[in-house]
């Protein structure tokens, strides 16, 4: 065998191998096109206006705005009863 058949021979076998890393490298790409495109269908659930993740955070804080307000009024409504209590119970020993 010449050194000209080896050399194509050589490269022949270079061209094969890049030629498998190429088509390793095109499907790598296509699996994080895959995922990425995924991963953007997600992000719009997440943004969805009417069931993505604001309008649910939105709503919690509602509902600790109305709670919070509702456990003032019953704290309130206890102390003014314990004091009243507590004044009555000093006011009748004398």
């Amino acid at each position: 065998m010449s050194t000209a058949d080896q050399d194509m021979s050589d490269l022949k076998e270079a061209i094969v191998n890049l030629d498998k890393k190429l088509d390793r490298l095109v499907t790598t790409v296509d699996t994080i096109k895959s995922a990425q495109d995924l991963f953007t269908a997600d992000m719009q659930k997440i943004k969805d206006p009417d069931t993505g993740i604001y309008p649910r955070i939105r709503t919690l804080e509602q509902w600790k705005e109305t709670n919070s307000k509702f456990i003032w009024i019953i704290a309130t409504s206890t102390a003014a009863i314990l004091i009243k209590q507590i004044w009555d119970l000093l006011t009748v020993g004398h």
